[in-house]
């Protein structure tokens, strides 16, 4: 056995070598490329998110520079400019109203004017009185444009401490335009942008655990983020260790917005995808494993049946062949080895078929119903019992019985009556009851009238055999032997052995009949080849044409063999 197992685990540890390294080759590649996949989609959606961000700021901002366009080229917002220091009270109270008509359109907070003097009126806003605020923005604002040299618009956030909520500020210069005369810049609008929906934005983002945002500027200061620590932040731009940072520009400003995601979120698609190549490689393990194993098994069984065939060639068991399914090196081995055994079995037969024929029919009858497999498990059954000590009627039964199928085997004569015949049966079928328990189950029945009948002895106790050994024994939950005689007619009875086991095809079974017909022997496991062969013979022996054999099977559904035989009286 050890040569058998060692050979079949040498060829399932290959095999499995290969296919183990082949689907972890292929399964790291599979979750390389669909991380990568999944990074990509996570970058591709972040970058969506920005510019959805970024078009929203922007078309605020460009509403904002409309409406600041809008005023600075007004003929009383001029002249308000040109009085900022003393502006007629008509005069603010007509511009109040047209500011408050701009504010309608879109998050543009209070608008301010400023001269380069100092002065500075704010409209739009609850607040008159110039605060500390003001006049740091003020100052702010004069310096930028003060500083641009083509006077262009521009944008900025307020330079306020982290506590204020902060604002976009969009500075233009106001020109007033006489006749002939060159454009004289007379001071400053300011118009501010509220930012707390901005904030407001950034915060949902990263509620949603999408990432951290902020807007930047290009030196990477922070100048917009969902949180008084996110506003501390420098250097936003550079690339992060544990993470990965995105960013786009603004068209109309240098500024931008930076995305921060965090590696366990970018990497939340890819641990699924991990888990499901893991999974997908298991799965194929799996396949491959219980493939590897039958495919393993088909390619051993021909060895293992060749090495059993020489084994039962070196008992002394030399009619035996084994079938050849290929025509390889394997299929060669089969062929040959037949071809021995047919020439020995050639010689054997043309010199002792005569003489050994008689006892070679006793032999295979005794044989074939008490055999040493059956002691072997009959005494064990029994040794179990005496160790167990607790059912000694049962070793005294099983005792009883063996003895009484001894004295039925030994017994003078060729013939016995059905009744015995039965008796022998009902005792084998309790030992074998004792052996296997609540898998077994069986029924002997008969009618009256035929106990005293006639018929061959040790006939049946082969077919019951081997209804257990190949029906019952190879299924899981067990089964029933049934053996009834029941009277045909006035010159014959019919004895059925029936059983729920495994069963057969029809293409195994009428090669099976077949081999009988020709009077062969039977390859197959256990000692189906003696018992079939025999009681086929035997019947043919002592019966002639009047004795018959019919034998019905299913897979699954079990086997029924049926025996017509002639009525005698004993």
């Amino acid at each position: 056995m050890g040569v058998r197992y060692q050979f079949r685990t040498k060829l399932l540890l290959l095999f499995l070598s290969i296919i183990l390294l082949t689907l972890v080759s292929i399964g790291f590649i599979h979750y390389w490329n669909l991380k990568k996949e999944v990074e990509k989609r996570a970058r591709v959606n972040v970058e969506h998110i920005m510019q959805l961000q970024i078009n929203a700021i922007e078309s605020s901002m460009v509403n904002t520079e409309n409406a600041a366009w809008r005023l600075s080229y007004d003929k009383s917002v001029q002249n308000y400019m040109t009085q900022l220091a003393h502006p007629p009270a008509e005069l603010s109270s007509q511009l109040d109203r047209r500011i408050q008509f701009e504010q309608q359109r879109s998050q543009i907070g209070r608008f301010r004017f400023l001269d380069f003097n100092g002065n500075g009126k704010s409209f739009g806003t609850t607040l008159f009185v110039r605060s500390e605020v003001d006049e740091i923005r003020d100052a702010e604002s004069i310096r930028i444009m003060s500083e641009m040299d083509d006077k262009k618009n521009h944008w900025r956030i307020a330079s306020t401490s982290h506590s204020i909520p902060r604002e976009l500020l969009f500075i233009k210069p106001v020109f007033v335009v006489s006749n002939f005369k060159p454009a004289v810049n007379v001071g400053i609008l300011q118009v501010d942008l509220k930012a707390d929906w901005i904030v407001n934005n950034l915060k949902d983002l990263k509620k949603r655990n999408i990432g951290d945002f902020y807007i930047a500027n290009e030196d990477g200061q922070v100048l917009l983020a969902a949180d008084s620590a996110g506003m501390k932040r420098t250097h936003v731009l550079a690339e992060a260790e544990d993470g990965l940072v995105m960013h786009s520009r603004f068209t109309m400003t240098d500024w931008y917005l930076v995305a921060e995601i965090d590696k366990t979120i970018l990497l939340e698609g890819s641990r699924k995808a991990m888990w499901q190549s893991i999974t997908a490689v298991g799965v194929i393990f799996l396949l491959a494993f219980g493939i590897t194993v039958a495919f393993s098994s088909q390619i051993t069984r021909p060895i293992l049946q060749l090495r059993q065939a020489m084994r039962r060639m070196e008992n002394g068991v030399f009619d035996v062949t084994v079938p050849v399914h290929s025509k390889d090196e394997l299929g060669y081995l089969g062929t040959s080895f037949n071809r021995m055994t047919e020439k020995i079995n050639v010689l054997i037969h043309e010199k002792y078929q005569v003489e050994l024929a008689a006892k070679e029919a006793q032999w295979n009858a005794l044989q074939a119903q008490i055999n040493p497999h059956f002691l072997f498990n009959t005494l064990s059954s029994i040794e179990s019992l005496a160790i167990s000590g607790k059912d000694p009627d049962k070793i005294s039964k099983i005792i009883h019985c063996l003895a009484d199928m001894f004295r039925y085997s030994i017994s003078a004569g060729k013939y016995g009556q059905l009744d015995e015949e039965l008796d022998h049966i009902r005792n084998y079928l309790y030992i074998q009851k004792i052996r296997f328990g609540n898998y077994l189950s069986y029924m002997v029945d008969i009618e009256d009238q035929l106990a005293g009948m006639q018929m061959i002895k040790l006939l049946l106790q082969p077919l019951v055999e081997n209804a257990i050994i190949h029906g019952i024994e190879k299924k899981q939950d067990g089964g029933y032997v049934s053996v009834q005689v029941f009277s045909l007619s006035e010159d014959a009875y019919a004895i059925e052995i029936e059983d729920n086991g495994a069963g057969m095809g029809a293409a195994e079974m009428q090669k099976l009949l077949q081999k009988l017909s020709m009077a062969e022997e039977i390859e197959a496991a256990g000692r189906r080849s003696i018992g079939l062969r025999n009681v086929v013979q035997r019947l043919s022996l002592h019966y002639g044409g009047k004795a018959e054999f019919h034998m019905t099977s299913a897979i699954q559904f079990g086997t029924v063999i049926r025996l017509t035989i002639p009525k005698r009286e004993g």
